[in-house]
C-alpha cells in the first residue's frame, strides 16, 4: 500500500508518494476530494471546518466506519459522486481534526451506504 494507515501526511507528501505533476496540484485536492489516476482521495475534517470555512459533520462510528459529507453542490448524480459509488481504482481516506494539521490516512474506503441528500451522505468502510 502506499500510505500507512495512522500516518500522518501533508498534501505536499501525498504529491510526492504519486509523483503528481505540479500542473496538476492543488486545484480539486484542496476542495476535500478529488481523483488521480483513477483513484479517489477524500480529505475530511472532523469537528473542525475546513480552511475554506465549510463545516462538515463528519464523525467515525464504531466498526471502522465513517460517516462523511460531501460537498455542499454535489449531489448525488454528480459524476465525481458517481465515480465513488462504482470506482475504477481505490478510495484513500484521509482525516484530520485540526484545519492546521496533517492529515492521518484512516485506510482505503468501501461505500456501504449513501443517503441521497445534498450534499450526499456517505458511511464509509475503512479496511487495510
Amino acid at each position: 500500500m502506499l500510505f500507512a494507515v495512522g500516518k500522518r501526511y501533508s498534501k505536499k507528501d501525498i504529491y510526492n508518494i504519486l509523483d503528481v505533476p505540479v500542473h496538476r496540484q492543488k486545484g480539486t485536492w484542496n476542495t476535500g476530494y478529488t481523483t488521480y489516476d483513477n483513484d479517489i482521495f477524500i480529505f475530511a475534517n472532523i469537528d473542525t471546518a475546513g480552511t475554506t470555512g465549510h463545516d462538515y459533520e463528519n464523525e467515525f462510528l464504531e466498526d471502522n466506519r465513517l460517516i462523511w459529507y460531501g460537498k455542499n453542490n454535489h449531489s448525488y448524480k454528480t459524476p465525481s459522486i458517481q465515480a465513488m459509488i462504482a470506482p475504477e481504482g481505490n478510495i484513500y481516506i484521509f482525516t484530520r481534526t485540526s484545519n492546521k494539521d496533517k492529515y492521518t490516512f484512516q485506510g482505503l474506503g468501501k461505500m456501504k451506504k449513501i443517503r441521497i441528500t445534498k450534499p450526499v451522505r456517505v458511511i464509509w468502510e475503512l479496511y487495510y
